[in-house]
């Protein structure tokens, strides 16, 4: 199982990817959200 991580949402919907995890998954300029049966997955394009 995955840490878990807990972050705020801003009043627009945005939240932000830890450093940590935007460079094990070199995120970039977009990512695919997926809504699933389990939640939301968050994708590298």
């Amino acid at each position: 199982m995955a840490d878990r991580i807990i972050k705020p949402m801003s009043s627009e919907g945005k939240i932000t990817i830890p450093k940590e995890l935007r460079t094990k998954y070199n995120l970039k300029d977009y990512i695919e959200v997926v809504d699933t049966e389990e939640g939301i997955l968050i994708k590298p394009l």
